[in-house]
């Protein structure tokens, strides 16, 4: 029965590298390793402004806290299992103060899978950008004295980005403690090109080609989050009715279905983990390249090449969250890292500093009385901070506010030997801005979509003897 999501996951798997694309222009990303992704979760995660650390769910996977992953004690909650496919495609507005461009971009956002490894214990593996890297922007700088008005196009173009595939685990210690570990291989490579033009006639500015150098570096090493996972709820735990009607099985096989112990009073949550980098390996090319009128390479020589060691930066988040189980929750999440210590090849940045976001949302369950199994949920959300990049001794804020939502798009029907398959479909969209407030630097506005297809089901059906 599950042989079929099983190859579904590993093509899209062999084809991600192939068809993933950047989210469009960023120009901010020509600094330290572009577009710093790890906070941002699942999609679900995505639609509450990023926040649910202290979040767990039967019905998603929640990777930012592996102890999210775990049943706690003697209470099972979850031993589905569950694949979750989601992507992103952004519209950007740039604007320096005195012209604004758009762009356009898709991206593949993660690929999850999530499984049961014993009765107090799930497990994670899923495939997921850490970092992004697209630039392309130039500025014309004319030459001081010449009688002719010449001047000289300086010319950036980035790409490329790190991706992790991602396992973790977490354990039921106790009815309300849990304890969850991730690990991350680390793999990907960025290129940095800056190029310059001369431009002796300004009403002809591509006469003269393209002459400079670009920085390829590709990295791999390791990433450990060991996290932890409370949850108290306010009153007992009882067996819910609705959580067996939610399996959408005939009134005759529904004896056959392990009812699940919900609290009938609120829960409070705490959630926090830590992002543990070991010292990256990083090699890197610098290539003397030339660029013909068409924009092509005419040359492209390795003129150096070296061996080091990136050393990324150490990261905390904790997080609270209060929620009625199957009907409501508010998640608010703080996370700090410290980008001050990053380092290149043992080059310390001095254009970086820690940054920190602050990100806090809810959800809300419109209950379908008849077919609980089709009662929609709705997010919103907001989130500001402050990024790492540091331009003119002033630091890049990011901030913006998010909607989503989860539907029910079909279900397969159980019996008393197979489980039945639910799907949901996950769609999320930010609105946000990313510029220095005291500068009149470039200003990115942008409208960020995700759409993620999330399906679970039971991991297998014991056939029972009357």
């Amino acid at each position: 029965m599950y042989l079929k999501y099983f190859i579904f996951l590993l093509s899209l798997l062999s084809v991600s590298t192939v068809v993933a694309q950047g989210l469009g222009n960023a120009p901010y990303t020509r600094l330290g390793v572009g577009d710093y992704k790890l906070h941002q979760g699942s999609i679900r995660n995505i639609g509450m402004g990023g926040a649910g650390i202290a979040a767990r769910s039967a019905h998603y996977i929640n990777w930012i806290n592996p102890a999210s992953l775990s049943n706690f004690k003697g209470l099972r909650e979850d031993s589905l299992l569950k694949i979750d496919v989601g992507f992103a495609a952004q519209y950007k507005w740039l604007n320096d103060g005195q012209n604004t461009n758009t762009d356009f971009g898709l991206n593949i956002q993660h690929i999850l899978i999530q499984f049961p490894l014993a009765k107090r214990m799930n497990g994670t593996l899923g495939l997921m950008p850490l970092t992004s890297v697209e630039n392309n922007y130039q500025t014309n700088v004319p030459v001081q004295n010449d009688p002719n008005g010449a001047s000289v196009n300086y010319n950036y173009l980035g790409s490329g980005g790190i991706y992790h595939l991602n396992f973790g685990f977490g354990y039921g210690v106790t009815k309300h403690v849990a304890l969850g570990l991730g690990s991350s291989v680390l793999f990907g490579s960025i290129k940095q090109e800056s190029t310059s033009q001369v431009v002796i006639d300004p009403s002809n500015p591509t006469s003269q080609k393209k002459v400079g150098f670009y920085d390829q570096a590709s990295y791999s090493g390791f990433l450990f989050r060991p996290s932890i996972l409370v949850r108290k709820a306010i009153g007992e735990y009882v067996y819910s009715k609705r959580a067996i009607d939610t399996m959408n099985v005939s009134e005759e096989d529904k004896q056959y279905y392990r009812t699940l112990k919900v609290p009938q009073a609120p829960i409070f949550s705490f959630g926090a983990s830590v992002d543990l980098y070991t010292p990256t390996k990083t090699k890197q090319e610098v290539h003397y390249v030339e660029r013909d009128l068409l924009d092509k390479y005419i040359i492209d020589s390795v003129i150096g090449t070296r061996t080091g060691t990136t050393y990324l930066p150490l990261g905390f988040r904790l997080g609270a969250g209060y929620e009625k189980a199957g009907k409501w929750a508010l998640f608010a999440d703080y996370t700090f890292t410290q980008w001050s210590t990053y380092q290149n090849s043992e080059i310390k940045s001095d254009i970086l500093n820690n940054s920190f976001l602050f990100q806090t949302g809810g959800e809300w369950v419109k209950i379908n009385e008849n077919k609980p199994a089709r009662s929609i949920t709705y997010r919103a959300g907001f989130y500001m901070g402050q990024s790492y990049y540091t331009l003119l001794s002033e630091n890049v804020t990011d901030r913006g506010i998010t909607l989503g939502a989860s539907i029910p798009v079909g279900s397969t029907a159980g019996n008393r030997y197979v489980q039945p398959v639910l799907t949901k479909l996950n769609t999320g969209i930010m609105l946000g801005q990313l510029h220095v407030v005291n500068q009149d630097l470039i200003r990115e506005s942008y409208i960020r979509l995700f759409v993620s297809m999330n399906i679970y089901s039971g991991w297998y059906g014991k056939r029972r003897i009357q």
